[in-house]
């Protein structure tokens, strides 16, 4: 996007570095009618408001009579946050000092005896087993919250943070690790009605098993559920709109289904002939270097994946001075089969 001039707006060719996380949202409405005019779009909608570009804010630990600190985030976990860590992914609030009682999440987690396996750590390292007791669900202090939280019997050593394999749960107590049905675990913990709708949702996490995502996060900031949403579908390759009925639309870009074809966007009425979109090589990407295994307990927070088997050349040795890199940040993945599924379906479309 260029300029938005009396409702016109000028787009310009090229993908230019442009992420998919990159996205400025001009307005909230369902298109109508598109019209093009040379190197002009202009694009009719209709006005729509949804509870999705409303901002949540994560449960903070003030809401406890005797926490350490009050703005502390209660985070909200999903997928298995201990695949691709060899340490604690998140740093755990203290809740009562009185009795060292420190949050896990603001829900309930999978319960160990469904096969969760919870590590908590201290600056002293993995803290042994016997010196906690885990609630995987509770409503501590009667705050009208249910968490999950941990109470020592002995206190832990300066900061406490922690891995599991299970966040987040469905209606059976299974850990939900397909993005789509995470995004609809992660709209009900934050209170949002807003439906999905029923083919998109069935197509999409189809998808996604059909590819082997695996989905797993955390959520510790307060931002608008629409930033959410795009962070989620980013790191797969996704996208997701709202349709006339307001209803939320989700869709992976796959090797069978590709909805970032440019050419496919155009009607043939609208151009006097036929379109001829050209890839420019500043687009051109040979490696993807790919972040991921998101990590809030320590500075260094991803591991990384750019091994040579995750790109192919496409220039002659004499056109082409070095690969062509660029780097993304998946933040719902830390499953490295996943990650090189993405990597190959980047090469695919920009290699």
């Amino acid at each position: 996007p260029e300029t938005l001039v009396d409702g016109t707006l000028e787009i310009r060719q090229g993908f230019n570095g442009i992420g998919y996380t990159d996205q400025l949202s001009l307005f909230r409405g369902v298109v109508q009618d598109v019209e093009f005019s040379g190197a002009k779009v202009k694009v009719s909608a209709d006005a729509i408001v949804s509870s999705l570009y409303d901002v949540y804010e994560v449960p903070k630990s003030g809401r406890y009579a005797n926490a350490e600190n009050e703005n502390t985030a209660l985070p909200l976990l999903f997928g298995d946050l201990a695949e691709n860590s060899d340490s604690g992914v998140i740093v755990c609030p203290q809740i009562d000092t009185t009795t060292s009682v420190y949050a896990l999440a603001c829900h309930t987690i999978q319960t160990e005896a469904d096969g969760n396996t919870i590590t908590l750590y201290d600056d002293d390292g993995v803290i042994p087993s016997s010196d906690y007791t885990i609630t995987t669900s509770g409503d501590y202090e009667s705050t009208g919250l249910t968490i999950a939280y941990v109470t020592f019997s002995v206190a832990p050593s300066g900061t406490v943070s922690a891995k599991m394999t299970g966040g987040a749960v469905d209606s059976v107590g299974a850990v939900i690790t397909n993005p789509v049905l995470v995004i609809e675990k992660m709209l009900a913990l934050m209170g949002d009605n807003t439906v999905l709708n029923a083919t998109s949702k069935s197509t999409a996490a189809n998808d996604a098993d059909t590819q082997g995502y695996t989905c797993a996060g955390l959520i510790i900031a307060d931002n608008p559920k629409s930033y959410w949403l795009s962070d989620i579908m980013a790191s797969f390759l996704g996208s997701w709109f709202l349709d006339e009925d307001d209803a939320l639309v989700l869709q992976f870009d796959t090797p069978t289904v590709n909805y970032l074809d440019i050419k496919a966007r155009f009607r043939q009425a609208d151009c006097t002939q036929q379109p001829l979109v050209k890839q420019l090589r500043d687009n051109v990407v040979t490696r993807p270097i790919i972040n991921y295994a998101l990590s809030a307990a320590k500075i260094d927070r991803r591991y990384k994946s750019d091994a040579l088997s995750n790109y192919f050349q496409t220039y002659s040795a004499e056109e082409q001075d070095g690969d062509i890199s660029r780097e993304y940040s998946l933040n719902w993945t830390r499953n490295l089969t996943t990650v090189q599924a993405i990597a190959a379906r980047i090469v695919a479309l920009y290699g």
